[in-house]
């Protein structure tokens, strides 16, 4: 074989490797962009003025006052605010992992009959949002959660189970003689 040859058969490889590279690029289609996902909380926390947060028997008020959050349920207890301003901001900006029935809902099975907790939220405008959330899922890394009165229960992560956690934590530090924030 001679150098020419060589030469021949590496410029037809090169082009024929271009076209079957180029025509990878022609067909490779980019991928539609995700659907935005609304959060399960569609209000602006902004909104709202009062907020309620049961779990078991144990519910806490909580109003706000000059933009901070204040503990007025039970009395006597102090809350730290941005724990509250947290929970809500959660609620209105993480979208549910999943939607997992909307053929009406037997609560039962998810923990939401009847709920672990529930956050409940009121403005001085009429606007109201109540979340419901159960137990967590079998794999341990999500919770489920309904908003009340909806028959449609999601997989919400678990950062509204944990700011709810420790809001009641917070409590529990307090009625046991610890500091606030200790």
């Amino acid at each position: 074989m001679t150098w020419r040859s060589v030469i021949v058969y590496w410029v037809a490889a090169a082009f024929i490797g271009g076209f079957v590279y180029a025509g990878f690029q022609r067909d490779a289609v980019a991928p539609p962009p995700p659907r935005a996902v609304p959060p399960l909380v569609t209000v602006s926390p902004s909104r709202f003025d009062e907020v309620s947060v049961r779990r078991g028997a144990e519910t806490l008020s909580i109003v706000r006052k000059d933009d901070r959050w204040v503990l007025v349920s039970p009395p006597g207890l102090r809350l730290t605010s941005d724990l509250v301003a947290a929970l809500l901001d959660t609620l209105a900006s993480i979208p549910p992992v999943e939607k997992l029935s909307t053929d009406g809902r037997d609560g039962g099975p998810f923990g939401l009959s009847p709920p672990e907790a529930e956050v409940s939220m009121k403005g001085s405008d009429g606007v109201t949002a109540s979340v419901e959330i159960g137990k967590r899922n079998p794999t341990g890394t999500a919770v489920y959660a309904a908003l009340a009165g909806e028959s449609s229960v999601y997989l919400l992560g678990l950062n509204a189970q944990y700011y709810v956690e420790l809001i009641f934590d917070e409590i529990g530090r307090q009625r046991s003689g610890q500091p606030l924030g200790g």
